[in-house]
């Protein structure tokens, strides 16, 4: 089960794991009960590794989804030690994945960091 939080209990969550995955989501979107799935596998997998994956419901957090411009769900953000990591994309920088994140490639993700 992922634990669904607000903007408030996120830098809590962040102080106390080594790797978050922060799932914007919304009830009524049907990719992010597919990405939710993928999600509950990364959890069951790296449970006892020191990874967290939460969901912040960006209808129930609006003011914190506008302010870090969520512009559509299912978008990932993923934090090591507390700091939001940034990946290559086409040359640029992101901060964020957009749309339904393979396992594999979150497992890579999760796999490179806790090496760290």
């Amino acid at each position: 089960m992922i634990d669904e939080i607000n903007e408030a209990d996120l830098k809590e969550v962040l102080n106390k794991n080594q790797i978050v995955i922060v799932d914007y989501s919304a009830v009524w979107c049907g990719p992010c009960r597919i990405q939710h799935m993928i999600l509950e596998k990364i959890q069951n997998k790296y449970k006892d590794k020191g990874v967290k994956i939460v969901s912040i419901d960006i209808d129930k957090n609006r003011n914190h989804a506008e302010k870090i411009n969520i512009v559509a769900v299912p978008t990932l953000q993923i934090y090591h030690k507390g700091e939001l990591l940034k990946f290559p994309d086409n040359g640029d920088e992101v901060d964020r994945f957009i749309g339904v994140q393979r396992e594999e490639s979150l497992s890579d993700i999760c796999d490179k960091f806790l090496k760290k």
